[in-house]
């Protein structure tokens, strides 16, 4: 089957396609235009190889370029004359620009040149080639909407099984209430805490595809931390574990948080790979990438980090499509795995390599590349523990956000004014200044629809005081003040959604 051109849509474009496999030379696929061009039916056209239509002497310079295209990376071009049905010559585009490798190439067939004048052989030259660009176009066009579409289903598939879930425990939770159930309704809203977080997860799978804002790096210690992941997603399973760790490779600046989520999706998918049990071989070591190596990274030292299964192996024709979004085999699982993992650590400037063969399992290797900017001495930490006193200002323009932050806020007993937008809380700002009683720090959303964000917001305040201390939170982790906050003149920043613990640890130290 012609993968990602329909029958229909090659049969919508007004000039001869055909598809053609690169190492068979078979027609695989062509719209109607071609049974006219060349008087035989397309189930006739799919029994033949394409290069008895070229003229004899044209046939050997095509069946090169064919082999060319079954190998190369790279677009490439041809231009042959083909015998029709009535011995008339007609000139065709050949080329692998949509499908390259073991791809199809598409053959574009260019108007009877039998016929043409020196006059209009210019003129018709330039509409074939504007109509070959356009069709192009279209194929591509409609190549991303697919795409766009299997990754929408895919999103509303996950989200839709997970809202399901927590919209039930709460329901539950709430009769349970009514009936005087406490312990039950606690349960039950436990359950969905469980849910949310599960749906903040694949949010953050999602948002890695993004553009924009760098990993939140921080320097640790690689080796306790990937041994404490890979055990957490072992533990319970059949699954045991061998480590070989180099000392060397423990200490490297990398984002906790993301790098828990690859670790733990390798881990998951070697665990898998092993139904009836077996052993998973971890290996972190330092590695030297000098220039003409084989790898896409840079020249430089790395921490790369080896997880080996003792699995079924990957076919290879499912090689290529291992880091597509969605593209799973499993009944469980949302495809987004491998897909978010090598956006994450491309993110940290790194490379995630998969090797496998049927039958000898899979290596599955992340290289991490060392910052030594980032591991320089970390200055000096203060207690994580509010210290409860103040006055808080709290931007934002969501309703539930800004209720929801206030109540923990007043919890841990500060005084808290709220703002729905950057303009409200300048103003609040200003009045505080002039009474003298001044805000311990200030919480600003960066984004606000149709108002001031936190960004233009602080700029603002700063004018008046400089000696502000802000805290940035926004729904989007890849903002790039997130990653560098203070560089926007901010102390910290928080990703939405955040817990409890995260919210409080977080304002321990800024206070501390």
């Amino acid at each position: 089957m012609l993968q990602g051109f329909t029958q229909a849509l090659l049969d919508a474009v007004p000039d001869a396609l055909l598809a053609v496999d690169a190492k068979t030379n078979q027609v695989v696929a062509a719209n109607g235009c071609c049974e006219a061009l060349f008087e035989r039916s397309l189930e006739e056209l799919s029994r033949v190889s394409f290069l008895d239509s070229l003229v004899p002497e044209e046939r050997e310079g095509a069946r090169i370029l064919f082999d060319e295209m079954a190998s190369s990376e790279v677009a490439n071009l041809g231009r042959f004359t083909i015998l029709t049905g009535k011995e008339r010559r007609v000139t065709c585009e050949i080329h692998s620009r949509f499908a390259k490798g073991s791809q199809p190439i598409i053959i574009h067939v260019l108007r009877d040149i039998s016929r043409r004048t020196a006059d209009d052989a210019a003129g018709g030259l330039v509409r074939e080639m504007t109509n070959q660009r356009r069709s192009a176009e279209t194929l591509a066009r409609i190549e991303k909407l697919e795409a766009l579409g299997i990754l929408a289903a895919g999103i509303a598939h996950d989200f839709n099984n997970l809202v399901a879930g927590a919209f039930g425990h709460v329901e539950m939770a709430r009769e349970y209430i009514i009936e005087d159930k406490v312990t039950s309704a606690v349960d039950c809203l436990a359950e969905a805490a469980g849910t949310f977080n599960r749906a903040r997860e694949l949010t953050r799978q999602l948002l890695t595809f993004s553009k924009g804002g760098a990993p939140q790096k921080k320097p640790g210690n690689f080796g306790p931390f990937v041994r404490r992941i890979v055990e957490s997603a072992l533990s319970g399973s059949n699954v045991d574990c061998q480590f070989t760790i180099e000392d060397a490779a423990c200490s490297v600046a990398f984002d906790e948080s993301q790098i828990a989520q690859v670790i733990e999706s390798l881990i998951a998918n070697a665990r898998q790979a092993m139904p009836l049990g077996g052993t998973v071989d971890v290996s972190i070591s330092v590695v030297q990438i000098n220039l003409g190596a084989s790898l896409p990274l840079s020249v430089g030292t790395y921490t790369k980090i080896s997880i080996k299964d003792a699995g079924v192996g990957i076919p290879l024709e499912n090689m290529p499509k291992l880091f597509d979004p969605f593209f799973t085999t499993k009944t469980e699982g949302t495809g987004l795995g491998l897909a978010s993992s090598f956006s994450i650590v491309k993110r940290h400037g790194g490379h995630l390599e998969v090797e496998s063969e049927l039958g000898n399992g899979t290596v599955c290797s992340v290289y991490i590349p060392h910052d030594a900017e980032s591991l320089a001495e970390p200055r000096n930490t203060t207690s994580n523990r509010p210290t409860r006193q103040g006055r808080i200002l709290v931007m934002d323009d969501e309703d539930s956000v800004r209720r929801v932050t206030c109540s923990l806020l007043m919890r841990l007993g500060y005084e808290v004014v709220p703002a729905a937008d950057g303009g409200e809380a300048i103003e609040i700002y200003r009045r505080t200044l002039t009474s003298g009683n001044r805000f311990a720090f200030v919480i600003l959303d960066l984004t606000v629809p149709g108002g001031l964000g936190g960004r233009e917001t602080l700029a603002s305040i700063s004018e008046m005081d400089p000696n502000v201390i802000a805290i940035a939170t926004t729904g989007y982790s890849n903002d790039p003040i997130l990653a560098n906050p203070e560089a926007y003149g901010f102390r910290a920043g928080l990703a939405k959604p955040y817990s409890r613990q995260e919210f409080i640890g977080l304002i321990g130290r800024v206070t501390g």
